[in-house]
């Protein structure tokens, strides 16, 4: 079974009620489901778990590109622009805001990256409890 957008935004909108707003936006989700669905494939999750892999990322997704329109700090999402701004340079002087999550050991660029959102952290617990099928002579 694959997950329809309204099946998806229906868990994400139980996972991150203050989303509400952008979830009711179907463009903004349209757009970033292609990533979503990237990351979370069916022979990881099965039919019981799919949906809500699916409603954590693209949470996580949001999130991080709501970041940018929060507090003083930040700049508005757009063109080019795809979450909080974490440096300003003018003249000779550069401030920072924050740094990128480090890599954790044995993990992945993309993984670090979730663990940014608590809706990342959950995908990757939720990602992490399920079993995987070792198959050696497909190897």
């Amino acid at each position: 079974m694959v997950p329809t957008q309204a099946q998806i935004v229906a868990i994400a909108g139980e996972l991150a009620p203050e989303l509400a707003t952008v979830l009711a936006d179907s463009s903004a989700v349209a757009a970033r489901l292609p990533w979503c669905r990237a990351l979370a494939g069916h022979p990881t999750f099965g039919d019981d778990y799919l949906v809500t892999a699916l409603a954590y990322l693209l949470a996580h997704r949001l999130t991080k590109d709501l970041a940018g329109t929060q507090g003083s700090a930040s700049a508005q999402i757009g063109p080019g622009v795809t979450g909080a701004m974490t440096s300003v340079a003018t003249g000779g002087m550069s401030i920072g805001y924050s740094s990128p999550a480090p890599i954790p050991p044995g993990g992945s660029a993309t993984d670090a990256d979730l663990m940014l959102t608590t809706y990342g952290q959950g995908f990757l617990a939720l990602r992490d409890s399920r079993a995987r099928v070792v198959a050696p002579w497909c190897a």
